[in-house]
């Protein structure tokens, strides 16, 4: 629930553009890197903006024993069920919101298992229990290939609907090596959020950079120049319920202001908050998909993006939106 400083947010310039062998800086720098279009229309066609995504979150699937009301090695015969029900449904893709693993992405190899039976793709992103700990770029990088992630933030096009994929762990202590500039940064951040008593003042949580921020809004340009329709995907919220904004980004304040300078942003879906929730912010609806790996029942969902209005299917604990766009 706030602003990153002047001063910290020239610091975070200087630390994303600096050069080495940073893990920032192992991750591509050319944004043109950064987008697939995924769209199967000829040239000159109506959009239809519609879209249909099963969706995973937070699955933490693990061989350890439970603890907390996370049931991890139950998250395979969860993930099993899921991959059925989205390959019934015909979805047009899918998408794992992040921590598919819990900080041991050997584990990955029993759910790829799984996940080689869905009949579409599916676009991962990062969430903070998806990065080895303590901190290993050479181990980082491993997981990453692992996990079959290329690019930790992206997008893609489909329908007339602009899918983006934001980083929301580019800039957190769990995300860079010990002593690191880019771990500097985001202890510099983390202690001003403390100091200022920040309900999101917490390690788990992360910002999103400068370099990634510049992107995001050249990603917005283009969408609105193109009459699109927006919906961002992120692990960590950025908007939750006052019983949750313990669990929302570094700077959510930052990239909330930035979305709602664009009519074509239409809703950002997150994870990361096991118990989810729902918040109408700057006119964009912030939907918090509930945690897999909690709880003996099921969780996960099917979103549809529609031109008239974004809806959320839940299967076992996840609850079902409907909400109109504007």
């Amino acid at each position: 629930m706030k602003r990153i400083s002047y001063i910290a947010s020239l610091i975070l310039l200087c630390t994303m553009c600096s050069s080495g062998s940073e893990w920032q800086d192992v991750i591509d720098k050319d944004n043109n890197k950064h987008e697939t279009n995924d769209d199967g229309n000829n040239p000159g066609t109506p959009a239809t903006y519609e879209v249909k995504i099963g969706i995973i979150t937070d699955a933490h699937y693990s061989t350890k024993a439970n603890s907390a009301g996370r049931y991890y090695s139950a998250s395979k015969d969860k993930i099993t069920e899921a991959v059925q029900v989205f390959n019934n449904a015909g979805v047009d893709m899918t998408i794992s919101l992040g921590d598919l693993v819990d900080n041991e992405y050997t584990n990955y190899t029993d759910i790829q298992v799984v996940l080689a039976k869905l009949a579409m793709p599916m676009y991962k992103i990062l969430g903070n229990h998806d990065f080895i700990t303590p901190f290993s770029e050479e181990q980082q990088a491993a997981a990453l290939k692992v996990l079959g992630i290329t690019n930790r933030y992206f997008s893609i096009v489909k329908n007339g609907v602009r899918l983006i994929f934001l980083d929301s762990s580019d800039l957190a202590t769990y995300s860079h090596p010990l002593e690191s500039k880019g771990y500097r940064e985001a202890e510099a951040i983390y202690k001003e959020l403390k100091d200022d008593l920040a309900p999101n003042a917490r390690v788990y949580n992360g910002a999103i950079g400068s370099v990634q921020m510049e992107w995001l809004k050249s990603e917005l340009q283009k969408a609105q120049s193109l009459s699109e329709h927006v919906v961002c995907f992120t692990h960590i919220p950025l908007a939750l319920p006052a019983t949750g904004n313990k669990y929302t980004l570094w700077n959510d304040e930052d990239v909330i202001d930035l979305l709602t300078e664009y009519p074509c942003v239409k809703a950002v879906i997150g994870g990361h908050h096991h118990e989810g929730g729902y918040s109408l912010t700057g006119g964009i609806h912030h939907i918090t998909l509930k945690g897999m790996v909690q709880g003996e029942q099921n969780s996960y969902s099917i979103l549809s993006i529609k031109k008239t209005s974004v809806e959320v299917d839940g299967f076992g604990r996840e609850t079902d939106y409907e909400y109109k766009l504007k």
